[in-house]
């Protein structure tokens, strides 16, 4: 059995307020939101990469 543990990532490449943020596999999906309307980011969590 996996223990996950929270660690911090880098800074957000874009400015968003109040998204929804769904996690799916291995990436994380940032959708809508305040100056994100519209839009859609996904984060992958193995490659630390936008």
């Amino acid at each position: 059995m996996e223990t996950f543990k929270w660690h911090k990532h880098g800074e957000i490449p874009f400015e968003v307020y109040s998204p929804a943020v769904i996690s799916a596999d291995h990436f994380l999906l940032v959708i809508g939101g305040l100056d994100h309307e519209s839009t859609i980011h996904a984060y992958d969590t193995t490659t630390d990469t936008w």
